[in-house]
């Protein structure tokens, strides 16, 4: 019976957090026109970590982002591990990512962040503050996502193509 319950009572708080007002799915765009019901794009790339001298790379890691209300970007990296002996896999979620057109070629976003504290699980990660974070968002034919940054300690790169929009 208390199973049942527990497993209720998750279920019922998972349902709540996918809704949502109508006002929380406006978002202001750069140019500052109000976007309804924000984009959020899908990736599949390679992560690269740096760890005790070895570079660890790992194939078809999937992200999600999106552009906040304030403009700024989240990016979520999806059931990724920086090593394989982690014994889970995590979703390291990067908020308050800044984004500029680049004046060089209106095709690039370019992104930057220091001292971003990520969430794992919606849990703060201070031992793994997201530092240096630079990196492009190319759109046109073919869209891609690239960055590099230090989660902590760890030098990280990630190299996208942009899979689906939703």
């Amino acid at each position: 019976m208390k199973k049942k319950f527990l497993l209720l009572s998750v279920l019922a708080l998972l349902c709540g957090g996918f809704t949502s007002c109508e006002e929380d799915e406006k978002e202001p765009a750069q140019n500052g026109n109000v976007v309804e019901n924000p984009v959020v794009k899908s990736a599949l790339g390679t992560l690269t970590v740096q760890f005790m001298g070895q570079e660890i790379v790992t194939e078809n890691v999937a992200s999600e982002f999106f552009t906040e209300k304030d403009g700024t970007m989240t990016l979520s990296l999806i059931e990724m591990k920086f090593v394989p002996q982690m014994p889970i896999s995590i979703t390291p979620v990067v908020s308050g990512i800044s984004q500029q057109v680049s004046e060089a070629d209106q095709h690039v976003t370019l992104l930057s962040g220091d001292g971003i504290v990520p969430t794992f699980g919606g849990n703060p990660k201070e031992d793994y503050v997201v530092t240096d974070f630079k990196g492009t968002l190319a759109s046109g034919d073919a869209e891609e996502l690239s960055f590099s940054c230090k989660f902590g300690n760890y030098p990280t790169t990630y190299k996208a193509k942009v899979a689906s929009v939703r």
